[in-house]
């Protein structure tokens, strides 16, 4: 093969610029394609990671928002992103126990009081777009929530229905 390309090369012993050029152009195209694929990747996993992250945090969310709506008693919206669930323990005029979710900002909050006190407030997720409870009906409200995972791209949105703790009369 080697004596092959000697022969129709003659006595030439460099490459003219001609072939220099077309070496440069194929090898420009061949590592164009593979960067367009590989920057095409990395935007396919980070908006989905954003989608991810959406979702997983409203799952939580909307989990501990389901656990405190079944260890209440009653529920009151107050505003369409604002509601309040209260319970008495022991349920024969013990201690009152109020939990309330609303937004702030881009920020589910979380806050809690006993007998009237305040005893904090704690964010339960941020990147929120937006949040809307029902009115409680029937001992059910559900909550309707969208969030963005912090990514401007990506909107992920989930609805949950809760039910509050059978009361006895």
């Amino acid at each position: 093969m080697i004596k092959i390309v000697k022969i129709l090369r003659g006595n030439q012993k460099g490459l003219t610029l001609l072939e220099t050029v077309v070496g440069l152009a194929i090898a420009a195209v061949i590592i164009g394609a593979f960067s367009s694929s590989i920057f095409g990747t990395l935007i396919h996993t980070a908006s989905s990671n954003a989608h991810v992250i959406a979702a997983s945090g409203m799952e939580s969310a909307l989990r501990q928002i389901s656990n405190d709506g079944q260890m209440a008693q009653s529920a009151s919206l107050i505003t369409p992103s604002h509601i309040k669930l209260s319970r008495t323990y022991p349920p024969d005029g013990g201690n009152s126990y109020d939990v309330e979710y609303f937004l702030s900002g881009d920020e589910l909050q979380r806050q809690e009081t006993i007998n009237g006190v305040l005893q904090g407030t704690k964010t339960i997720i941020s990147d929120v777009t937006n949040i809307i409870f029902s009115q409680p009906e029937n001992n059910t409200f559900s909550v309707n929530m969208t969030s963005s995972g912090g990514s401007s791209r990506v909107s992920e949105g989930r609805e949950f229905h809760v039910t509050l703790r059978a009361t006895t009369d």
